[in-house]
């Protein structure tokens, strides 16, 4: 009887007609993953009705949802809590089942393969939890269904294949993203405003009546009246969205630093993370975007342009503000406060610049008390790093990897012909010693046994400890072939270390160009009173910063 045609039960036990439920999703929204939506959804309805042993009690369905999280699956979750479970918010982004003491409506799920589940392998707790309730999970891709402790290992294998073809997926995609960015091709969606997007052709085409908005936005703004006076010109003359409603603010500052306005296509100008490591998205660094002049259609002339953004980065105040240049310092926006976050402003005592945290400054120091910090203290710092610091930490940096890459390779070069099957064995039951720990971590929060605060402090602890243990098994399952191949890689990485180098010397403006940014933290340093010689102490600023130059480094 074979997979295609029939679903078999695997819960001979039960004397009663099995209940299955079946679960099936589709990673985007496009025509042709929408035709899989359908055909999943058939498929389950005619061959589970063919089977008299079973009945279906329900197919759940998600849409345009990545199998790489298990946030944001509406059906999923319900699936689950018909099944028994429970679901606990951790946090906004995390989520942990268990199970209640409510019955399962079916005890049967079946999925047409690990990757439609969840391509996560953090979908293991759920299944150990759903068959605590007696209910199976049926994979029909492997013909494997989990109706026992014992088949976590296998399982476990297939989870990873698919978070591995997820990760494969991404780069491949990303490698074409970065390839047709170099080309020039033009990659955007039909909401541009003033222009029609051709998916066909990769072309823009003006659209007069909106273009017309466009240049009379970056007009008002150039002469100086700010996006909420545009707003309500806007409302107030009937101009609105597509969808027939106001303008908002986001909408216009989006306008107003998109370079397509004045004809000037610009890819490769945000990185929105790797799967499995989602980030907001965020921009490169110019020097990385790829530039293509007069290849889109300009509605504004370049110099409009330029001038509404030297107004945006604060270069030349609005209407109705004092003055028209506001004198902000080399500093702005460099530096940050090591205990909250926020970014630090200058001010004036007596004529001595000094910066304090914004939280601080605006809400008191019950919600931050860090440290002011004197101007001149910052001042001393970039003249050091900028006469020889910098040549000096670099130096140590540079020697430091240099260092660690050669003990890799005398690592490599001793594994050569030298199996670690018992090694190996170790670490796999570390890992499952791990998972156990995060199965029990779980079941005291939901309990309340464990504050929400030290349960996410252990968890990182616990994936930290995964990740490092996981990275350990793949370089002990290695070949001679596979080291050999490291080894290369880590003498390719020396050389091009070895050619890195930084100039003795640098001015104020190239060294603030380096540092993307200063952290100030403070210590208490004790000393002895002048006056009656007693112990005493008092608090010091700390002053760390991030250099750019190093990103050479930790790139390699």
């Amino acid at each position: 009887m074979s997979q295609e045609t029939t679903l078999v039960s695997k819960q001979k036990s039960r004397s009663t007609n099995i209940k299955v439920a079946a679960y099936c999703r589709v990673s985007t929204g496009s025509e042709e993953q929408e035709t899989s939506f359908k055909n999943q959804r058939s498929y389950f309805e005619r061959e589970i009705s063919k089977n008299k042993d079973l009945t279906l009690f329900r197919v759940y369905a998600d849409r345009g949802i990545s199998g790489t999280s298990l946030n944001r699956r509406e059906e999923f979750s319900r699936m689950l809590y018909d099944a028994g479970l429970d679901e606990t918010k951790i946090n906004s982004k995390k989520s942990v089942f268990t199970a209640s003491h409510r019955e399962p409506q079916f005890h049967q799920i079946h999925v047409k393969g690990t990757s439609r589940f969840a391509r996560n392998v953090l979908v293991i707790d759920v299944l150990r939890e759903l068959l605590n309730k007696g209910v199976h999970v049926y994979f029909l891709d492997i013909n494997l269904i989990f109706d026992s402790i014992d088949k976590e290992f296998m399982l476990n294998l297939f989870l990873n294949f698919s978070q591995q073809e997820s990760i494969d997926k991404s780069s491949k995609m990303r490698f074409g993203l970065a390839e047709s960015a170099r080309k020039g091709v033009i990659f955007t969606n039909n909401k541009i405003w003033g222009y029609q997007y051709s998916k066909d052709s990769r072309e823009l085409t003006i659209v007069e009546e909106e273009a017309s908005v466009v240049r009379k936005v970056f007009e008002m703004y150039a002469e100086g009246l700010g996006i909420r006076r545009i707003m309500n010109y806007l409302e107030e003359n009937g101009i609105r969205s597509r969808q027939g409603k106001p303008f908002v603010a986001s909408f216009i500052k989006r306008m107003l630093s998109n370079e397509k306005y004045y004809g000037t296509l610009v890819r490769n100008k945000y990185d929105t993370g790797t799967v499995f490591n989602k980030i907001t998205p965020k921009v490169k660094d110019s020097d990385k975007w790829q530039v293509f002049e007069n290849r889109v259609p300009a509605i504004i002339s370049k110099e409009l342009f330029d001038k509404c953004n030297t107004i945006r980065s604060g270069k030349v105040s609005h209407v109705n503000q004092k003055g028209i240049y506001k004198g902000v310092s080399d500093l702005a926006s460099k530096i940050f406060c090591g205990k909250c976050g926020s970014s630090y402003t200058r001010n004036l005592d007596k004529g001595r610049a000094f910066y304090n945290c914004s939280t601080k400054k605006t809400k008191g120091t019950e919600h931050c008390d860090n440290i002011n910090v004197q101007e001149k203290a910052i001042n001393e710092q970039i003249d050091d790093i900028a006469t020889n610091g910098l040549i000096a930490v670099f130096a140590s940096q540079k020697d430091k990897q240099l260092e660690a890459f050669r003990s890799q390779i005398e690592a490599l070069q001793n594994r050569i012909d030298a199996p670690a099957v018992e090694e190996l064995n170790a670490k796999t039951v570390e890992l499952v010693e791990l998972d156990n720990e995060e199965t029990t971590l779980i079941r005291l929060v939901v309990k309340g046994q464990v504050k929400e605060s030290l349960f996410d402090e252990l968890k990182q602890d616990i994936d930290a400890k995964k990740e490092a243990i996981k990275a350990q098994i793949n370089t002990l399952a290695q070949t001679n072939e596979d080291i050999l191949n490291d080894i290369d890689v880590l003498e390719s990485k020396i050389a091009k270390l070895n050619a890195l180098t930084v100039k003795e010397e640098y001015s104020r403006e190239e060294i603030l160009d380096l540092i993307s940014k200063f952290v100030i933290t403070s210590e208490v340093v004790p000393f002895i009173t002048k006056k009656d010689k007693r112990e005493s102490s008092k608090v010091k600023p700390i002053i760390t910063y991030e250099l750019s130059v190093f990103d050479a480094l930790t790139q390699i």
